[in-house]
């Protein structure tokens, strides 16, 4: 077609416009808000009979500190509930600043209608912030609240690292104290965290209050007449056949707690109870909320409301059962895995307008970083050079061991092999910086600040083994890269135990050309005579 005079557009023309366009600013949405408690305290100076909040057009403000904020924001009255002494002062701002997701703050948190006993110095000396003491407020107001099944209301605390969980728990503890209930139960995943449990409770000024390790109590044994019973969530599952009695752990909780048990019971870490439906571990933790129905439960993790198929412990939050849209758990979880990551949110937005979910994290905002590199010791690099030729040797005598065992298919081998030796020189160095991460620690500690350390993987899993295998008591320094811990499971042989006789010398001669070996953790070297004395056939 014509196209008249019009010339064609140069090519520098088009470049220019395709540049103007990658520099449009492109629009964004705000992940995290500021978080402060709303509904539990109001500006200083101002009548009790009304509460201010303010708001802007995406996120929700609350003065904490001036008797009247100076800015240009719109202003709401909302006629007060009934907050007792809450609604005069609750404790003092976190020490840092604190953010809760986009999604969380659009809605609403429930008015306060509970009054807490705690002393006031506990929130004025700031043992408790504004913060943990509005969930304190929030777990004891659900706890008030009776289900359409019986059974009384829990509530999930899902506050990140920093926000102070621990204290917060303690805290619900100590409220329900005062109120006369004088027993509680703390499940964890390691009988060590019973000296965080301790330090928290003193830490509020609830020295008094004695905290007992169930590992420590003998089967049976329910003479503890008040306080906190510690356990691991292994410890559910704990059985004796001391004295030709059958007795398990579970009805010496159940016996100790009495069947109008109306007290605390804390799953903390809650998401190690995951899988519920097909562990023993996770029936037990069912069968106890199902046993104790007046119990005040608190469920406390990070990541509690992250995954729906890991909130099957959580029968206490009312989602699913009796009175509910879903008749049971399967129903929830099918609903909510079949409409994404979408419906999840929407699921804990409606839980933080019931009043029984709260989660807040340490905001990012403001943070820098930098680099430093550690240069490697020559002592370091003679550790690595072993290391490595620790793993070209290992990797012949696997080679060598699979023939001997005639193995077809060795996908699986190869790939336990290889993830073994990521995992040990991702390890091998992190080691490397740990030296110089610590003087960096002391260096900040001394400018009087707060050090946190984040770790690339914390090894649970390898953790949690061990903390099976030895009834949730750990005697050492638990490594998930364990050189030796690859031979013992994934080395090529039988399961039987090997024959001492003629056969030794003649599997001996077979493998006395490899040099297989281990580094200890002081520079030792485990030979191939150890390996075969642990008793393993190769053929």
């Amino acid at each position: 077609m014509p196209t008249g005079n019009r010339k064609p557009p140069s090519q520098t023309q088009v470049e220019e416009e395709e540049e103007d366009d990658e520099t449009e600013e492109l629009g964004h949405a705000e992940t995290y808000a500021d978080y402060v408690p709303s509904k539990c305290e109001w500006p200083r100076g101002w009548s009790s009979s009304c509460i201010f909040v303010l708001g802007s057009s995406n996120t929700w403000f609350f003065s904490l500190t001036a008797e009247f904020p100076v800015c240009d924001l719109h202003m709401q009255l909302f006629p007060i509930f009934s907050f007792g002494r809450i609604a005069g002062k609750l404790g003092k701002q976190h020490p840092d600043r604190v953010v809760e997701t986009s999604t969380l703050s659009s809605v609403p948190p429930p008015d306060v209608t509970y009054a807490l006993s705690l002393p006031e110095s506990i929130g004025d000396n700031g043992r408790l912030s504004a913060l943990q003491l509005e969930a304190i407020t929030y777990a004891c107001q659900q706890h008030d609240v009776l289900l359409p099944s019986g059974q009384r209301a829990g509530f999930l605390i899902g506050d990140g690292a920093g926000v102070g969980k621990g204290r917060t728990v303690a805290g619900i503890i100590f409220e329900n104290y005062l109120k006369g209930r004088k027993k509680a139960l703390w499940f964890s995943a390691s009988n060590d965290l019973r000296y965080d449990a301790e330090r928290d409770l003193k830490d509020i000024d609830a020295p008094n209050i004695p905290v007992h390790a169930l590992n420590k109590i003998k089967y049976g044994d329910t003479a503890t007449s008040e306080g906190v019973l510690f356990a691991t969530y292994s410890a559910l599952i704990g059985e004796s056949q001391a004295g030709g009695q059958h007795r398990t752990r579970l009805k010496q909780i159940l016996d100790w707690c009495k069947e109008d048990f109306d007290g605390v019971i804390v799953f903390d870490e809650c998401h190690k109870a995951k899988n519920a439906s097909s562990t023993k571990m996770g029936k037990a933790v069912l069968d106890l909320q199902n046993k104790l129905p007046r119990a005040r439960v608190v469920y406390a993790s990070a990541t509690g409301a992250s995954e729906p198929k890991n909130m099957i412990y959580m029968s206490r939050l009312g989602i699913w059962g009796d009175g509910t849209p879903f008749r049971s758990f399967d129903e929830f979880l099918h609903a909510i895995e079949k409409r994404g990551v979408g419906a999840m949110e929407i699921v804990a937005m409606d839980m933080k307008v019931s009043g029984m979910y709260i989660a807040r994290q340490l905001s990012f905002s403001g943070v820098t970083f930098r680099i430093e590199e550690i240069p490697l010791d020559p002592e370091y690099e003679k550790v690595y050079n072993k290391a490595a030729q620790l793993w070209a040797e290992a990797l012949v005598v696997f080679q060598q061991a699979a023939d001997l065992m005639g193995l077809e298919s060795r996908k699986s081998l190869w790939g336990q092999f290889w993830s073994a030796h990521q995992r040990f020189f991702k390890y091998l160095c992190i080691a490397a910086k740990v030296r110089r991460l610590v003087e960096l620690a002391k260096e900040e500690l001394g400018k009087d600040k707060c050090v946190v350390i984040g770790l690339q993987s914390t090894g649970e899993a390898r953790t949690r083994e061990v903390l099976d295998e030895n009834e949730g008591h750990l005697n050492c320094f638990v490594s998930a890269a364990s050189f030796l811990s690859l031979i013992q499971k994934h080395f090529p042989s039988t399961k039987r135990k090997r024959e001492r006789g003629t056969g030794i010398k003649r599997k001996r001669k077979r493998l006395m050309h490899f040099k297989v070996f281990c580094l200890g953790g002081d520079g030792t070297i485990v030979g191939i005579d150890e390996i075969l004395s642990l008793g393993w056939s190769f053929v």
